[in-house]
């Protein structure tokens, strides 16, 4: 994990070496700066220096102004590199996020993902440039002035080397407590986020079912409970900060004490006191400074451990076995494939073969495992036993671009981007433009859509459009698409007879010399194609044509009664 993100920062690391370089250059300004005003107070006690208090005073002036130009441009660079950190790490996190199987998916929760890529990515990037900078900065701070104090006075300087370890001590009880209230705060906001965009999917079904109560009281929960583990970190880090305040206090009495004294023993100059007491109240600054940057680099730390999960996710690139072949045919055969989403299998031995070319529909009842077919063929999940091949290779060998550009998919919950009808028709693809505009001519001439319709916009999931509407634009893309395996997963069971008509009109013309799967409930659909398979607790019962199935009057018989006495 560390050496990941070291070579995130390592690739910007000509921007934060010049920052580095700046540090003592800045820091060596300020240390200066007591210098002079212990100079000041002993030109004005009469002690000569070649300088009168004019001159010092105006060196003063100089010395601050060139310390905000050299901070300034420190900060800048940092600030820049740090947005070049966080703009790496989120393309890299969410080209990996895209190159992950379809199951992880479906295992990760959408607002854990959300969190990775905004919050999360944010505190990295902000702690691997400006806080890292910073945290060297200090350190460096902190040795200069103890160099100084101990020139200045051995016995002052004492104090400080003696309290600093003590302090060291006590933060590194204090992080490990905040760091392990960081994991878990962190966990539950990303609870609180996956529930909200639940909500606003399901917003519907809340407000259909009158759940508003139910919703609100579950996300209060959420909230109290994060409210809760957020106030345990306010108990260790205002007392932590309070502690460093009182340490700072009580070590300027004992400086003023032990100077005082030394004073009045003549071994002490009044303007050597003032240099260790400004130097002192300078050393504290950083080590306040450290102890607030403490939270945000025990959050960036916390932030790595969630982003790293996710690198650690194998992509489908990673778990394919052999050498990528392509595709030059395109017959579908399972063997004996055994398949489960948990400890209980979906399907149990299945086996079936269809040649290039042909139309054959899978039929059976819910639960039965058609559609975990389709999502096998797509590769979406790994078979647990068994083999699938396609034109004769194993789909594990096959590249994903070959696999993936040679199936065209349609299922019943369709997905609309935000933005055009030509932009969810193309898929943001512009060599298929002039395909896609000639789909919605057609469209048009059929009186399915309207000029309206072409040229409005697509709102969130394509809520501004009827669900056979969203379906023909789901019909469209495969259409424009043109791939030589045709999936359709119960696309057609919600759409009205006339579009069914333009659908089976162009499905026919669409799917001749290609292979297709047809999984659907109504006769209607699936009486003309060349094969039926017929599926029963995840296993193959039956296979045959309709009117040999009809005649044999099996499951397919039963389960499709109804229906056929409507059209004998």
């Amino acid at each position: 994990m560390n050496k990941f993100f070291l070579k995130e920062t390592y690739a910007f690391r000509y921007w934060l070496i010049a920052s580095l370089i700046l540090i003592p250059i800045v820091q060596g300004v300020r240390i200066i700066q007591p210098w002079l005003f212990k100079l000041a107070i002993d030109v004005g006690e009469g002690t000569s220096y070649g300088m009168n208090l004019i001159q010092l005073c105006y060196a003063l002036l100089l010395l601050i102004f060139v310390n905000h130009i050299f901070q300034y441009i420190q900060s800048y660079i940092s600030a820049f590199a740090g947005a070049k950190i966080i703009l790496s790490i989120r393309k890299k996190l969410y080209k990996h996020l895209m190159d992950l199987p379809y199951g992880t998916f479906a295992r990760l929760k959408s607002g854990q993902i959300i969190v990775r890529l905004s919050s999360d990515v944010e505190s990295i990037g902000n702690a691997l440039s400006g806080v890292l900078i910073r945290v060297i900065s200090d350190i460096l701070a902190i040795i200069m002035i103890l160099v100084v104090l101990l020139t200045i006075n051995f016995r002052l300087a004492l104090y400080i080397v003696i309290g600093i370890p003590i302090l060291i001590f006590i933060t590194g009880k204090i992080s490990e407590k905040i760091r392990v209230g960081m994991t878990i705060t962190k966990k539950i906001l990303s609870q609180m986020t996956s529930f909200f965009a639940e909500t606003i999917q399901g917003f519907e079904i809340i407000k259909s079912f009158e759940k508003e109560k139910e919703t609100q009281e579950s996300f209060h929960g959420l909230s109290r409970k994060f409210t809760d583990e957020f106030h345990k970190l306010n108990l260790f880090e205002p007392s932590y900060y309070s502690f460093v305040e009182f340490s700072s206090s009580f070590l300027l009495a004992c400086l003023i004490y032990d100077g005082g004294t030394q004073i009045l023993e003549k071994s002490l100059q009044f303007g050597e006191l003032v240099a260790v007491i400004t130097y002192v109240q300078r050393i504290m600054h950083p080590i306040r400074h450290l102890s607030g940057m403490l939270h945000q680099v025990l959050n960036a730390y916390t932030s790595m451990q969630r982003i790293y999960t996710i690198f650690e996710e194998k992509t489908e690139k990673d778990i394919i076995s052999g050498d990528e072949k392509s595709l030059d045919s395109y017959s579908i055969e399972f063997k004996n494939v055994e398949f489960s989403y948990g400890e209980e299998n979906i399907l149990k031995g299945v086996s079936f073969k269809i040649e290039a070319g042909q139309k054959v529909a899978i039929v059976g009842r819910t639960g039965a495992g058609k559609s975990t077919i389709i999502k096998l063929i797509n590769r979406f999940y790994l078979i647990n036993k068994g083999e699938i091949l396609i034109g004769g290779v194993n789909i594990d060998s096959i590249s994903r671009q070959s696999l993936r550009s040679s199936i065209g998919l349609v299922l019943q919950d369709v997905f609309l981007y935000a933005g055009s009808i030509l932009d969810n028709l193309t898929l943001f693809d512009e060599t298929r433009v002039q395909k896609a505009k000639s789909f919605c001519n057609k469209l048009l001439e059929r009186g399915l859509f309207n000029e309206q319709n072409i040229i409005k916009n697509v709102g969130q999931n394509g809520d501004n459009f009827s669900i056979g509407e969203k379906q023909l634009i789901a019909f469209g893309r495969v259409f424009i698409k043109d791939a030589e395996i045709f999936l359709l997963d119960e696309a057609t069971s919600n759409i009205d007879v006339k579009t069914e008509g333009f659908l089976e009109k162009e499905l026919h013309q669409f799917i001749e010399n290609k292979t297709a799967i047809i999984i659907a409930h109504r006769l209607s659909t699936i009486r003309n194609v060349d094969k039926i398979i017929v599926m029963k607790d995840g296993q193959v019962v039956e296979t045959g044509k309709y009117s040999e199935l009809i005649e044999k009057k099996g499951e397919f018989f039963e389960y499709f009664k109804s229906q056929y006495k409507d059209m004998a």
